[in-house]
């Protein structure tokens, strides 16, 4: 017995031990770390002159940087992070600013305090970021940051319910960012969570996760952010727009507007193809003719002269973001048709540049903003032709209806010259989904609604070759004369369809008449939009006029 009394001794002792062991263990599983994060670490910060930049509550992998003892941030988080009206112009080095009235031009080969070029990147001081930009920001230190917002919409918050941190990485393990007081608010944001921790941002420019028992239900925080900045004003009819596009490529061709006009009624809007960009220098082709004005205003019809990129010797994408991206080109058309329009008594300028690819739609909106200006300065009206939002989204169209007083949409080519399969030029859901889609950016009084006056007839030959032909739609009501052909309603695409198999193909074709156009006249008037305008005059035929003026009341 006396010798199993130390052994059961040592045997409680080590129970002892171990439980104190697999106690301590769990103390220290359970127990927060108060390890901090090395703030520099955090900002990955490897440089003196870094400064992070938070923007939105997102740390961002560019900095800025000081020089001089002044902040900068480079042109690209400039432009695509806090203002893009920043515009910079590599090929000709000049950094552009456009206000509503006036171009704020600086040449980058001239010394300049707030502008900067450091290893061949464009710095911009924060001093002049805050002279043009909405938005509301903080510089701090240890270490040296910036924090920028310039969203305000959709802002979900939260609050500490008691004196907490936020942590690195969801987890009580994980290294303290930053100590958040009771009843400080913080930014909830979408993303990344852990199971429970909320992935937070704080004003002070730290990004993290928070314990969500020490925090209050988020909430959506209202907007109450006021920003007095330039006014863009617009020109606005009192009317419903109605536009017809008129296909001039020669002189002579203006002479045949009186002819054309004579089987109309309710058109208040003529717009000429009068401009066409000749060359990647701006050189352009001018057609203006002030004999035309004077007897469109006599029928009582504004005339906006049409700026194209199509009817010259442009022939692709590419040759459209070369003439665009050089300022001194795309000043030269604009002098060139501003001085032209107001010399000939014109009313407005229609832009219907069509070649522009993703990489040049930034430098397309910069000649947007600067013809605006001329336009603003001397009361023209300026409208824009876009294809719809699902063939050129890349467009901002937002920043159009901003600058430019109305926002076309054309709302064909559904089916096109080249497409592999044959169907209609503009389809009632498709034309309904461009109009959906620009709304979204664009307020229904700037929006006007093109129209197809043409037809394609589609021929798909014995080997499976899709060829189409566009015509009138006179001539659309004769191929089915001639073929003895009748078409059917179809509710799917809101058409008339005809379709017939002769010797060397399977011919098809989705009619524009007076009950298509009815049908799209019908969503044009119920999302209240601005106006309507066709494509092109003297493809229509002559009870296609009063359909247009029902919806237009």
């Amino acid at each position: 017995m006396k010798k199993l009394i130390p052994i059961l001794l040592v045997l409680v002792l080590i129970g002892c031990v171990g439980f104190a062991w697999v106690t301590s263990i769990l103390i220290e599983r359970k127990t927060p770390t108060k390890e901090r994060m090395d703030k520099d670490l955090y900002y990955n910060i490897t440089e003196s002159d870094q400064v992070p930049l938070i923007v939105n509550g997102q740390v961002l992998e560019t900095y800025g940087k000081i020089i001089d003892d002044k902040v900068f941030i480079d042109y690209e988080t400039v432009h695509t992070m806090i203002n893009k009206r920043f515009y910079w112009d590599r090929n000709e080095s000049v950094l552009i600013y456009t206000l509503p009235t006036e171009i704020k031009e600086y040449r980058l080969t001239e010394k300049h305090e707030d502008y900067r070029i450091v290893d061949y990147v464009l710095y911009i001081s924060m001093d002049e970021i805050i002279a043009y930009s909405d938005i509301e920001y903080e510089i701090l230190n240890d270490p040296n940051r910036i924090v920028i917002r310039n969203e305000w919409d959709n802002l979900h918050v939260t609050y500490a319910s008691k004196d907490t941190h936020v942590r690195y990485r969801g987890g009580i393990k994980s290294e303290i960012l930053t100590d958040v007081p009771e009843g400080t608010e913080v930014q909830v944001l979408d993303g990344d969570t852990f199971e429970n921790w909320a992935h937070v941002a704080t004003s002070d420019g730290y990004v993290g996760y928070i314990d969500k028992d020490h925090i209050t239900e988020t909430q959506k925080k209202e907007n109450t952010h006021v920003y007095n900045g330039p006014e863009y004003t617009s020109i606005s009819r009192d009317y419903k727009i109605n536009m017809t596009w008129h296909q001039v490529t020669n002189a002579v061709a203006n002479d045949t507007l009186e002819d054309l006009l004579a089987n109309t009624s309710g058109v208040n809007v003529v717009a000429p193809t009068w401009f066409f960009i000749n060359d990647i220098n701006g050189n352009m082709v001018n057609l203006s003719s002030s004999d035309y004005v004077q007897k469109a205003h006599a029928h009582g019809m504004e005339v906006w002269a049409v700026l194209n990129d199509f009817d010259g010797d442009m022939g692709s994408k590419e040759s459209t973001y070369t003439v665009l991206s050089k300022t001194s080109a795309r000043r030269k058309i604009i002098n060139e048709v501003v001085s032209s329009v107001l010399e000939c008594g014109a009313d407005g300028i229609n832009v219907d540049i069509e070649k522009v690819s993703e990489k040049g739609a930034e430098h397309y909106l910069q000649f947007i903003r600067e013809l605006s200006v001329q336009c603003r300065l001397n009361n023209l009206v300026l409208s824009i032709d876009n294809y719809v939002p699902t063939y050129s989204g890349y467009f901002d169209r937002k920043e159009q209806g901003i600058v430019a007083d109305y926002v076309v949409i054309m709302g064909y080519d559904e089916h096109f010259s080249g497409s592999e399969v044959a169907g209609s030029v503009a389809s009632l859901p498709f034309v309904e989904d461009g109009i959906i889609r620009t709304l979204e950016e664009v307020p229904a009084e700037k929006v006007i609604n093109g129209v197809p006056f043409y037809t394609r007839i589609w021929k798909t030959d014995n080997y499976g070759v899709v060829t189409s032909e566009a015509c009138t739609m006179s001539a659309a009501e004769e191929f089915l004369v001639t073929n003895g052909l009748e078409k059917y309603w179809d509710e799917d695409v809101s058409q008339h369809y005809s379709e017939v198999q002769l010797e060397d193909g399977l011919y098809q074709i989705w009619m524009e008449d007076a009950k298509s156009i009815e049908a799209k006249m019908k969503v044009i008037q119920e999302k209240n939009l601005a106006g309507v305008a066709s494509w092109k005059l003297g493809f229509e035929t002559p009870d296609i006029w009063g359909v247009i003026g029902k919806y237009l009341q």
